[in-house]
């Protein structure tokens, strides 16, 4: 699959992601919730290992490999704490997902282009400045 394929279903489940956590608010607490969801996730994720690793695919990693892996590990379990606690604070599903979204987009362009080397373009600066104002409107709707 192309990785715009990926990039589709990367998104129709982040957007329900920020639902479900919403729908938890006050019928579970953060940490509890959290909990479960990781639990949950590393199920799946390790039938998704077992299955890739049955079809014959070698899995592989060098050492910074694994240290990226592993640091990503901390920044997804912090991201699910935070999340938890803005919904249960009571953040709107409709302006806190964009705004959240818009604003990871906005840091990890700046990530790409000065840690990874990627480039900058007129189409790529408007496109983050209309993602931008998209969210001002939504904020003063």
């Amino acid at each position: 699959m192309h990785w715009l394929g990926f990039a589709g279903i990367f998104s129709v489940c982040l957007a329900s992601y920020h639902v479900v956590i919403k729908l938890t608010e006050a019928k579970i607490s953060p940490a509890l919730g959290t909990l479960v969801m990781t639990a949950v996730s590393l199920v799946i994720v390790g039938l998704y290992f077992m299955f890739v690793k049955s079809s014959g695919a070698t899995q592989f990693s060098t050492k910074e490999g694994l240290v990226f892996a592993a640091i990503s590990g901390v920044i997804i379990a912090l991201t699910d704490i935070v999340a938890y606690e803005m919904y249960n604070a009571g953040a709107p599903v409709s302006t806190a997902s964009p705004l959240t979204s818009v604003a990871a987009i906005i840091l990890a362009f700046i990530a790409g282009v000065l840690f990874l080397q990627e480039g900058i373009t007129i189409t790529k600066l408007l496109g983050l400045g209309l993602g931008s104002l998209g969210v001002i409107l939504l904020f003063r709707g």
